[in-house]
């Protein structure tokens, strides 16, 4: 019995075989809207005063909540990478290549179509505004996928390895389509002032931006000037600064919003605002990190009436809000859309309301959510099935951290190995009676789902991305300790500074060309180069840096090792090699005499 049948029979269909279509010309007239989406980085469901938060102020926000159509039901991966592949493909992310958020296994298959590619080939201008965290180096940038104008830095977060050394949040330097650019202020302030530059450069040429804030993830770093008004309310430092970085997003979105008007663009703008996943921030209010002690009070407050947040499977991990707002079109005025959604959802919803074309539709997991939308249907037709997870290992491993959602059941797994499953009614909305063992034929179910989804996708999630070296539009290459597999990596400056990892994995990599390549082993980044057994250009300010004394390094190419010296004040070891068009596995390390200590946390790749 094929997945299609055997769902149906199990009373169940699944999400991406029960797509309805819908012609926007039946309602929509046939036109290109100018389209703006801003994603933020770990605010949850509760963390804006539209959900009734006591605390942070979000005027603006809470204005569009209330001018918008609101999606209630609206569900995303439990942490950022695989939300954002989802969101921009409009496939699970499992199915894509985006298992974690770092290890190269937060890339997206380069043969995957994505958001920008479809809006580009469509006519669109198109941007990219902030946090990627999609991939660093060629095929997986922003500028490989569609969009025309990239300000973005580097890794998950700013400071990560692959982000311009010294980072802090505060005038740094970050690439503008790959080129490092000085800028002056705070990210997210450039963030919005970037978008806005590109919105004005359309002129009549219908543009999609996507802004993409790294607030609130940690660094914990706020704006100047806003956390004493926090502090004074009762609250945590920790807490104080995470709403003090919400406060500013809200402040930059209107001042967006006013661009908008100004330009004469907002009548004609689809707006949509989401977050990546739940609250990172939910988990400190529940240690005490808020004068709110009573736990209910927290859930209903703090957190949407949401049980979990950041990386579980409980509700508060994944739903999250999704505001969509077209003027023109009367999607305005405030109204609930209560149907079971997803972001895998978002890509076939806007080629729908836009009227794009694209090949992309004939794979979608997400089905267009326009018949909702328009009123012309209430809710789906069928019992819809939704499933997700939180992998965050390198082997896929069958019901780590899974969800099954339905419009009625929540079927929830934990991390731990041969744990039964949870299972909450969804009008149990904080997901306090696990109801597992009074509705064993229901488990059943949502049980056989899931497991037809895992053998669908499980060739999907054993597939390897590869970065590419050799190409033209990425030489000389830079690859951080990020994206290596196996070992333990170094993907922040500040573990890089203190030698916390052994970076003692390997990289998945493709030659483009037969040729002439060298292989620089660094400990430092090439902007802050310094020798390997000393200090940085210029030191962080987190700690003292750790030092090394090593005299030998060795490359391995495929299993085949090379060795050489390494000098007192040597910046890099270097490799010069052949290699044959095609895939290859590549090790290395830094030994004193016979000893490994470290792998490079740097290695930049270059074809002759």
């Amino acid at each position: 019995m094929d997945r299609r049948k055997f769902l149906k029979t199990a009373g169940l269909v699944s999400a991406g075989l029960a797509t309805q279509g819908f012609s926007s010309s039946k309602w929509f007239k046939k036109s290109k809207p100018n389209v703006v989406i801003v994603m933020t980085d770990d605010q949850g469901m509760g963390d804006m005063s539209c959900m009734g938060n006591p605390y942070v102020q979000t005027p603006v926000l809470d204005e569009l909540w209330a001018d918008s159509y609101r999606l209630t039901d609206y569900h995303v991966c439990p942490t950022c990478s695989p939300t954002r592949a989802g969101f921009l493909t409009g496939q699970y992310s499992n199915r894509v290549g985006a298992l974690w958020t770092v290890r190269s296994q937060e890339l997206v298959y380069r043969d995957k179509i994505m958001m920008a590619d479809v809006f580009k080939a469509n006519g669109y201008s198109t941007g990219m505004f902030g946090k990627w965290h999609l991939g660093e180096n060629y095929p997986f940038r922003p500028q490989d996928r569609g969009y025309d104008q990239v300000t973005i830095h580097g890794g998950g977060a700013i400071s990560q390895s692959p982000d311009y050394w010294g980072n802090d949040l505060f005038d740094d330097t970050y690439y503008v389509n790959g080129k490092p650019t000085n800028f002056e202020g705070y990210c997210t302030d450039i963030w919005f002032d970037e978008a806005s530059k590109f919105i004005k450069k359309s002129g009549d040429k219908p543009f999609f931006a996507h802004i993409a804030t790294n607030i609130a993830h940690v660094p914990m770093i706020a704006p100047e000037g806003y956390e004493e008004k926090y502090l004074d309310m009762g609250l945590d430092s920790w807490m104080a600064r995470f709403y003090s970085m919400i406060q500013n997003m809200d402040e930059n979105l209107g001042r967006l919003i006013q661009l908008l008007k100004d330009e004469g663009k907002l009548d004609d703008t689809l707006f949509m605002f989401t977050t990546d996943n739940g609250s990172s921030a939910f988990k400190r209010v529940m240690d005490g990190q808020t004068p709110l002690n009573d736990p209910l009070k927290q859930f209903e407050l703090l957190n949407g009436g949401l049980r979990g947040h950041k990386g579980l499977t409980y509700d508060g991990g994944h739903r999250v809000p999704m505001f969509i707002k077209w003027p023109k079109m009367n999607l305005n005025g405030g109204k609930d859309i209560n149907a079971l959604c997803g972001h895998i959802d978002i890509l076939p919803t806007l080629m729908d309301l836009c009227d794009l074309k694209s090949k992309a539709a004939e794979n979608f997991d997400g089905r267009s959510l326009a018949p909702i939308i328009s009123g012309k249907m209430k809710d789906w037709k069928d019992d819809r099935v939704l499933v997700n997870d939180s992998q965050r290992v390198e082997e896929p491993v069958k019901y780590r951290r899974g969800m099954v959602m339905t419009s009625t059941w929540r079927l929830l797994y934990s991390n731990k190995k041969d744990t039964p499953p949870e299972l909450y009614k969804t009008t149990d909305r904080a997901q306090q009676n696990n109801v597992s063992k009074q509705y064993p034929e229901v488990v059943k179910k949502l049980v056989a789902a899931y497991d037809v989804w895992w053998d669908e996708l499980l060739p999907d999630m054993q597939r390897v991305a590869r970065i590419v070296v050799g190409n033209d539009a990425d030489n000389p290459a830079r690859i951080s300790s990020h994206e290596m597999r196996g070992g333990k990596g170094d993907f922040r400056h500040s573990a890089v500074d203190k030698l916390e990892n052994k970076n003692d994995g390997y990289y998945t990599l493709e030659a483009d060309v037969s040729g002439t390549y060298t292989f620089d082993l660094m400990r430092w980044p090439p902007e802050a180069m310094g020798p390997i057994n000393g200090q940085p250009k210029w030191p962080l300010t987190r700690g003292k840096t750790k030092q090394i004394s090593v005299n030998r390094a060795e490359l391995k190419l495929d299993g085949k090792p090379q060795f050489r010296e390494i000098k007192y004040g040597d910046e890099f070891a270097s490799f010069t090699v052949k290699l044959d068009k095609g895939p290859f596995k590549l090790e290395n390390m830094f030994y004193e005499n016979e000893k490994p200590v470290v792998g490079a946390s740097y290695i930049r790749v270059t074809r002759a």
